[in-house]
């Protein structure tokens, strides 16, 4: 998974929940400890969906130990990789695991200190990358509604801070590169690959895409075109 930024909890794809630790679905306290081998087990969510987790707990308050809370992180991470592309709230997830929003906060919290929301967030901007790098041709704005994410403009924000690029010229590298590795596939022989003396200044269908990509490379496009860029 891609690294993630600092999020914004405005865009409501999940609701952020308090980092206290909560209890096992049903209110019930668990009571055991490692030492002593008592687990507290999480209910099975409606709907055939749902995971039970067999917790290890502490002693204090029947929070989820280190091990019980990297298992809930996990099991976590596999329900965004399943619905990263759909809205999502903290109870939902919770739900799912049987367990209450509390522990799957305090989870979060003491296994990547960061919230589920920020972790969801991290996850969907990891998508988009690969969506923009695999299909550079794509609408930005499909790409970005199917991976779940927030307004274009502020999505743009968000990937520049996580990856030091923003999407409109990270999807014209991603384009330059995918014409690369067409010519490169259409052209195997390593004389082809030389680009002449006068090449880069050829135009239309008499310069390789190498040289045209070399030649698109000197010239940084304007803030204009990268804001038509950004509106498709």
């Amino acid at each position: 998974m891609a690294p993630g930024p600092t999020s914004n909890r405005s865009s409501g794809s999940l609701a952020s929940s308090p980092r206290a630790g909560g209890m096992p679905a049903g209110g019930a306290p668990a009571n055991g400890n490692r030492a002593s081998g008592t687990r507290s087990n999480g209910e099975r969510s409606s709907g055939g969906h749902g995971r039970g987790l067999d917790l290890d707990v502490d002693a204090s308050g029947g929070q989820p130990s280190r091990r019980g809370s990297q298992e809930i992180v996990e099991a976590a991470t596999r329900y965004f990789e399943a619905h990263y592309g759909e809205p999502i709230a903290t109870g939902d997830v919770a739900r799912h695991l049987g367990i209450s929003e509390g522990c799957l906060a305090s989870s979060f919290d003491q296994c990547r200190r960061r919230t589920p929301f920020e972790a969801l967030e991290s996850f969907r901007l990891g998508q988009l990358f690969q969506r923009v790098r695999e299909h550079p041709t794509d609408s930005l704005a499909t790409q970005v509604r199917q991976c779940g994410l927030p307004a274009l403009a502020r999505t743009d924000r968000l990937f520049e801070a996580s990856f030091g690029i923003g999407l409109a010229p990270f999807r014209h590298t991603s384009r330059r590169a995918a014409e690369d590795r067409a010519f490169r596939i259409a052209h195997p022989g390593p004389e082809d690959l030389v680009v002449p003396p006068d090449g880069a200044r050829r135009g239309g269908d008499q310069a390789t895409p190498l040289a045209r990509n070399q030649a698109s490379s000197r010239c940084q496009p304007s803030a204009a075109s990268l804001a038509r860029k950004l509106g498709r």
